[in-house]
C-alpha cells in the first residue's frame, strides 16, 4: 500500500512536470502570436487620412443628398473622395476637379463605384497639376460652398463647390496589364455617364 501512494505521488509530480514543460514550450507560440496581431492591428489603423477634428465637425451624409440639399449643407464640412479629373490654378486660387465616388472603409474612395457627380476643390494658393494629376484618387474635407455653374469645365453634373481644409493623395496603384491607364479611367467615366 506504502508502494502505491508512493507511485501516484511520482507520477502526479511526473504530469505535473509535463504540464510545465507544455507551458515553457507553448509561451513563447503565444508570444510570436500575440506580436503578429499587434503589428497586424497596428499597420490597419495607423493610417491618418482626414485628421480627427476635421471628421468631427464633418456631416455624415451621402452625394446623393448633399446635390440634392446643397443650400441646406453650405458652411458644413464634409469628406469626400473620387478621382482628380483636372488641376488648374488661376490667379493665387487652385480649383481641382474632382469626379465623386464612394468612400470605403479608411476613407478610400471607391475603385469600383458608380460616381453621382462631381465636385470642385477651391485651395487659396497654388496646386500642382504634376502632382494633382488626372486620375489620382483623393479623399478631401471641406466646406460646402455651393453649386458650379452648369458646364463648369469637366466637372460632371451635379457639381458642387467646396472650400479646401485637407486632401490625401492615395498612392498610386499599378492597373490591369490589359488596360491602359488612359482606358480605365476612360471606363470609369463611361459607368459614371451612360448609367
Amino acid at each position: 500500500m506504502r508502494w502505491e501512494v508512493k507511485h501516484a505521488e511520482q507520477a502526479t509530480i511526473g504530469v505535473w512536470i509535463n504540464q510545465e514543460g507544455a507551458m515553457n514550450m507553448i509561451r513563447p507560440l503565444l508570444l510570436i502570436m500575440l506580436i503578429f496581431i499587434y503589428t497586424a492591428f497596428c499597420s490597419c489603423v495607423s493610417r491618418t487620412v482626414i485628421s480627427e477634428q476635421i471628421k468631427a465637425e464633418a456631416e455624415r451624409v451621402s452625394f446623393k443628398t448633399l446635390a440634392q440639399e446643397t443650400d441646406k449643407y453650405e458652411g458644413k464640412t464634409v469628406i469626400l473622395g473620387g478621382y482628380i479629373i483636372e488641376t488648374k490654378n488661376i490667379a493665387g486660387v487652385a480649383n481641382m476637379t474632382v469626379l465623386q465616388t464612394p468612400l470605403m472603409s479608411g476613407e478610400e474612395p471607391s475603385t469600383t463605384g458608380r460616381s453621382e457627380g462631381g465636385f470642385i476643390l477651391s485651395y487659396n494658393g497654388r496646386l500642382e497639376p504634376e502632382v494633382y494629376e488626372k486620375g489620382r484618387r483623393a479623399t478631401v474635407a471641406g466646406k460646402v460652398a455651393g453649386r458650379a455653374n452648369e458646364g463648369t469645365g469637366n466637372c460632371p453634373e451635379p457639381c458642387l463647390k467646396l472650400e479646401y481644409l485637407q486632401i490625401y493623395l492615395w498612392p498610386m496603384y499599378e492597373s490591369p496589364s490589359y488596360l491602359s491607364d488612359e482606358e480605365e479611367r476612360s471606363a470609369l467615366y463611361e459607368r459614371w455617364f451612360y448609367h
